[in-house]
């Protein structure tokens, strides 16, 4: 039982070793920190409607925190990390992608947002106070999406950032530091399925480079746990075939004629 015990579990990290060289290839190739599924569906997209993969880009791929601000990762993360991995698609590819996204099978969950003109986007902007989640993401200059960019977190993040759940009562919308959401005056959420104070799960304004670091020491990690499992297998063996030569010895004993 020990034996296969150790079986399954180096069976288990060699799984784990693929999984992030496969990872590891994909942001090399892509230069990008998101999700390997996404990529492979904007991959496919991009090739059906004959642009390259950078003319869509996912939304936390051209954000960033704001400096200064990087203490509030959990909350952003909890607020707008699914926002970041929103693919953004220039309008005058709309009906294109459309179209590609209708007819292929993605292998993927894929939310695109259409990129309006900037004079529409501009429309109706609401009035954030500089204490919301929305002033502490911005997109990365130089972005030819910025206007439209900086118009969605307007709209979309007005949570007040407070530090607990006493501050959390007293607003309609916010989130804590812990990254309990407020959206209205009776729904909450804390969605606690990924450690969100692990850059692992981050998908705002991530560094591929960063990221590729963070694959690469998981890896050695992975591998040095396999080689020790490795080795306690060698061992386990080695025990098996030295009590199996010592049945066979006695089996032989008992089947000699004195």
């Amino acid at each position: 039982a020990e034996r296969d015990t150790a079986g399954l579990a180096a069976l288990d990290l060699k799984r784990r070793i693929d999984a992030l060289t496969t990872e590891r290839e994909q942001i090399l190739a892509s230069r990008s920190a998101m999700p390997a599924r996404l990529l492979g569906a904007r991959d496919l997209i991009a090739t059906v409607i004959g642009q390259p993969a950078s003319v869509l880009p996912f939304a936390g791929e051209i954000l960033r925190v704001v400096d200064g601000e990087e203490d509030w990762r959990v909350a952003i993360e909890a607020v707008a990390g699914s926002f970041g991995t929103h693919m953004l698609v220039p309008d005058r590819l709309y009906r294109d992608v459309l179209a590609a996204v209708d007819t292929l099978h993605l292998g993927a969950r894929l939310h695109f947002d259409r990129l309006l003109p900037a004079a529409q986007a501009a429309r109706g902007i609401p009035r954030v106070p500089g204490g919301a989640l929305a002033r502490k993401i911005e997109p990365i200059p130089g972005t030819e999406h910025a206007d439209w960019l900086n118009a969605e977190l307007m709209r979309r993040f007005d949570h007040l950032c407070v530090e607990g759940a006493e501050e959390l009562a007293a607003v309609d919308r916010g989130v804590t530091r812990a990254g309990q959401v407020k959206s209205s005056r009776t729904a909450h959420l804390k969605d606690d399925r990924r450690d969100l104070t692990d850059p692992r799960n981050w998908t705002v304004g991530v560094d591929p480079a960063e990221r590729l670091e963070q694959v690469v020491a998981e890896s050695r990690r992975v591998a040095a746990r396999l080689e020790a499992v490795d080795g306690e297998i060698t061992t386990l063996d080695r025990v098996r075939a030295v009590g199996r030569e010592r049945r066979d010895a006695c089996r032989r004993i008992l089947e000699t004629t004195w």
